[in-house]
């Protein structure tokens, strides 16, 4: 059912995530305990301010005033992306949180898009049959998953299988992280870092073959057709959506990133330059497979191949070799 508030201190509508402070000179503290008093679940935490949750809603409020001017730029990028790709681009199975609304009040702003949910699932209808773990494919009437009980792949009727919404558990896509066997539990609900090993367990080669791919062709993609500077942006696997419990990429936190004016930069081998270090700064190197990496090729792959004329596809090749010289001579 949907609510709709309107109280002193926020209104809006909760269902889709409309939510806002009903002047501007509301407190960051006050909304943090309107919020909190009305069930708003915290999961996220941090020096910036808070993450709440309630239903399919989540609200980013920023206590830092510096800081909402990165917020005012992710706005943007999301606002870009949320349209339909040109028409010479085929279609690229990456999503991008479904964003509603960016608000700076007097002393802190808020960002509000709808949640992305985890994967971890249950199963059964009976208790000697109820399992957990996570789907890797719908076959019919079934899921294919991976039961973290016994660690066997096993089929599950997908009338029989609900979420588990618990927070911070997204699973980081580290598949170049050295250490394949990672699987590291983040503070403050930040979600779970997965090395290839894991990643590979719970999902299946075959997932992690189209998830490279399609990785490859998004990133690619905003770079060369929205010039978009992808830093420290964040790479996920969620579920298709609370019912549907089937693995997908998600790829958001734009806030570091940054929208290339690119007729001050003509040079291939400076573009090249540009989104390469973009795609190697602080965790970037994790998420994108590089060469030696079983899965570069599908990587490459995608990266190139998104793009139908031959200008575009020389500069991916290009951002590709210098992201993979930064591997082997250092930062360029």
């Amino acid at each position: 059912m949907t609510i709709y508030f309107r109280q002193s201190i926020m209104e809006g509508n909760s269902d889709n995530c409309e939510l806002k402070a009903t002047n501007r000179a509301i407190r960051y503290n006050d909304v943090v305990a309107w919020l909190e008093s009305n069930n708003f679940e915290v999961i996220g935490e941090g020096g910036f301010g808070k993450i709440y949750s309630d239903g399919n809603c989540l609200i980013k409020l920023i206590k830092n005033l510096d800081r909402c001017r990165e917020l005012e730029i992710e706005k943007t990028i999301y606002e870009q992306l949320s349209g339909r790709p040109p028409e010479s681009f085929p279609p690229i199975e990456v999503k991008i949180p479904d964003f509603r609304l960016f608000e700076k009040l007097e002393s802190f702003c808020h960002f509000n898009m709808m949640k992305i949910y985890p994967t971890i699932s249950k199963w059964g209808r009976c208790a000697v049959n109820d399992g957990w773990g996570y789907v890797q494919h719908k076959v019919g009437n079934n899921y294919q998953c991976f039961d973290a009980e016994s660690g066997q792949i096993i089929t599950v009727p997908s009338s029989d299988v609900t979420v588990v919404d618990r927070p911070g558990q997204l699973h980081h896509f580290y598949i170049n992280e050295p250490d394949v066997n990672m699987r590291h539990k983040l503070e403050n609900y930040q979600g779970i870092l997965l090395g290839l090993g894991y990643l590979e367990r719970y999902y299946g080669e075959a997932n992690i073959q189209k998830f490279v791919t399609e990785i490859g062709k998004f990133v690619s993609y905003i770079m060369l057709a929205y010039h978009i500077v992808p830093t420290d942006i964040e790479i996920v696997i969620g579920s298709s959506s609370k019912s549907d419990r089937t693995p997908q990429v998600y790829i958001y936190d734009f806030n570091e990133a940054g929208i290339l004016d690119s007729s001050t930069v003509r040079e291939l081998e400076q573009l090249s330059v540009i989104f390469a270090n973009s795609m190697f700064y602080k965790n970037g190197k994790k998420y994108f497979p590089s060469l030696g990496n079983k899965y570069y090729s599908y990587f490459r792959d995608g990266f190139v191949s998104v793009h139908q004329d031959s200008k575009s596809r020389l500069l991916a090749e290009n951002i590709l070799d210098v992201y993979n010289l930064k591997f082997t001579k250092g930062r360029v």
